[in-house]
């Protein structure tokens, strides 16, 4: 992962020979950074399909990754940060998954096409496709110790922080999370970043007030 390319004379994150951090608060993305993905996602899609009843050419499955690119583009661009407030995160996928399929060419009755979309976003939550790099909890925990303020910033949906995460046991070890579902916005426009250090800011000023449990999460602001 990211975190195990830092050279080890470099992991002092700012710290000085007197331990006065100059280093307040680190931000994450998730996946490649602190979270896998497992296995090829044309291989996730087909065999979806495949238990569904779906009839499926190996030449079609050589496509979809292709597909998938395409019609993740064009939904971004149909429906930006995940459809924010106006679109549901399982709706907009339902339009980007159903698009990988079709562009690759791939036919599906209306039956088969809710059944192996509910398959594929069901799959999309479990260990079967993430996994947490293993020096992601260690660093957290460092980070931890050293009281630094540690959160997600991600251009992504809410499901990493509803399910993903917890899953892997890492949301524990965060202190904020920042989805561009949620905020409305993406990087790297500048305010997702401020939306961010607000984040942060909420959590040390709740860290000072004795809620050490509290985890702050941003919507639109």
């Amino acid at each position: 992962s990211y975190l195990s390319k830092i050279p080890s004379h470099n992991r002092s994150y700012g710290y000085t020979k007197s331990h006065q951090p100059r280093l307040r608060v680190i931000s994450m993305d998730v996946t490649g950074t602190m979270v896998s993905f497992n296995g090829k996602l044309e291989k996730h899609y087909s065999d979806a399909a495949r238990w569904c009843g779906v009839s499926i050419s190996n030449t079609e499955v050589d496509k979809i990754s292709h597909s998938f690119k395409t019609a993740y583009k064009e939904t971004c661009v149909q429906h930006p940060c995940f459809g924010n407030s106006i679109m549901s995160t399982k709706d907009w996928w339902r339009v980007c998954v159903l698009k990988s399929f079709e562009y690759a060419g791939v036919n599906l009755t209306p039956d088969q096409k809710e059944n192996v979309f509910r398959r594929i976003y069901s799959l999309f939550g479990s260990h079967a496709t993430y996994s947490a790099f293993p020096d992601a909890k260690p660093f957290l925990k460092w980070a931890r110790r050293r009281n630094l303020v540690c959160g997600v910033l991600s251009n992504a949906d809410e499901r990493y922080g509803d399910s993903i995460l917890p899953m892997l046991g890492l949301e524990e070890e965060l202190n904020f999370l920042c989805f561009s579902k949620e905020l409305g916005v993406e990087k790297p426009n500048v305010n997702v970043f401020e939306k961010t250090r607000k984040a942060a800011e909420l959590w040390t000023t709740a860290r000072a007030e004795g809620k050490w449990g509290v985890r702050i999460k941003l919507f639109m602001l």
